[in-house]
């Protein structure tokens, strides 16, 4: 990949990686005091990755007031790069108040839902108005 892309060397990722434009807009809708939902958490992955731009890019714990893991996984629950973990079962409203969330965050998540119109209502109902749900995925 170095001898493909050798900006690598320079912070970590290549010129074809979207991770940082995804991340860059999601951390320029966020303030100090905004709570965040990482929906579809998992364990938090990006944790292993060695200290990296990407990585503090992904981090928002300790920058905003509140950061709340959401998976339909138990594994959510050992998530270190969360406040607070929640294992959702499809269906079921999320444990959190109608509009109490400042930006949702879904990163490669909705490819593996099999009917995501009855999953954006849910996302929709604990967004505060004018919050934002930022979702990214391979498929359309």
């Amino acid at each position: 990949m170095n001898r493909m892309f050798p900006e690598i060397a320079a912070g970590g990722y290549s010129r074809v990686d979207q991770t940082v434009d995804f991340y860059g807009r999601v951390n320029a809708l966020l303030a100090p005091d905004s709570v965040v939902v990482d929906f579809g958490a998992g364990r938090g992955g990006f944790m292993d990755l060695p200290d990296s731009y990407i990585r503090r890019l992904r981090s928002f714990q300790g920058h905003q007031r509140r950061v709340i893991g959401v998976d339909v996984d138990p594994i959510v629950k050992e998530n270190q790069s969360v406040d607070e973990a929640q294992v959702w079962e499809p269906g079921n409203p999320i444990d959190l108040p109608d509009a109490s969330v400042d930006v949702v965050v879904s990163d490669f998540t909705f490819e593996h839902i099999d009917d995501p119109s009855l999953v954006i209502p849910e996302l929709d109902r604990i967004v505060k108005p004018g919050g934002w749900v930022c979702a990214r995925t391979p498929n359309r």
